[in-house]
């Protein structure tokens, strides 16, 4: 459902925002954090992809493990 409504063209990027924060409240562990990663790479503008692309290339990138790795390319992967 994250996935659905963080890739569409048709919600405005505050909602999804907001939707977000409320599942930060429901929700601490590091699942919700690799939604997080994905969802911030998910955003359809080429801002969201340029700013995960320098996260993956970035020094910061050595203190990724692979399933951050994986959540944030999965968030280049998608179909509208």
């Amino acid at each position: 459902m994250v996935r659905a409504i963080w890739t569409s063209n048709d919600i405005k990027i505050e909602v999804k925002e907001k939707f977000l924060q409320s599942l930060l409240s429901r929700d601490d562990s590091d699942k919700f954090h690799l939604t997080k990663r994905y969802c911030k790479a998910a955003q359809p503008s080429i801002d969201a992809k340029m700013t995960a692309w320098k996260d993956l290339l970035s020094k910061f990138s050595k203190a990724l493990n692979v399933y951050d790795v994986e959540a944030i390319t999965a968030g280049f992967r998608q179909i509208n």
